[in-house]
Parts: structure tokens; sequence; C-alpha cells
């Protein structure tokens, strides 16, 4: 078993990786500067070797961890935060492929 090639993402502060039922991976990141971070979404279809940019999504602040979960469809990714009042968790669902419908 051999690490697939690297994929420069940039400054990534965090990640976490799934794949689907149909062996696509999903590796979410969230990357960027400190003041404008965002998440990063990438898709490979060949166990790595290669990955597409499916999405990116903005974020105010670095979250303290993310996750992603995926079907054939969609893509699930949660962050958790650390604010004064405790921790607050924030989601966004997108389809898996950018031509599905809503």
């Amino acid at each position: 078993m051999q690490l697939s090639k690297g994929w420069y993402t940039g400054s990534s502060f965090a990640f976490d990786v799934c794949s689907t039922e149909d062996n696509i991976l999903v590796l979410a990141t969230v990357t960027g500067v400190l003041d404008k971070p965002f998440i990063q979404l990438l898709l490979s279809y060949n166990s790595g070797e290669s990955w597409a940019q499916r999405s990116t999504i903005p974020l105010e602040e670095v979250p303290l961890r993310i996750r992603v979960a995926a079907t054939n469809s969609r893509i699930l990714t949660a962050c958790t935060f650390k604010k004064h009042d405790g921790y607050h968790v924030m989601a966004a669902e997108i389809p898996l492929n950018e031509h599905a419908k809503h």
C-alpha cells in the first residue's frame, strides 16, 4: 500500500476525509489565512491520485474541528467553534455533483 500523491491545499489548519459508497474520496480542509479562512471541498475519483475542487465555503474564523460525511449524492460538512457562551456547531450540505438538482 502506498500513500496517494500530495495535493497542495495552501495553509491548511484542519481537515477530514471520507468516502462515498462508490469510493469517491471527499476531502474537507480549512485553509486560507487566519482572518479569512474557508472550507475547501475536494473530490477524488481515483483513490487520491488526483483531486478536483468541488466547492469553497467562507468562514468567519478558524474552527476547532471539522467533519465531513458523504453519500453518492450529498456532502455534509460541520465545524465546531469555541464562543464566549460555549461551543457552536455550524453545518453545510451540498450536492456531491455540481449539476445535481437541489
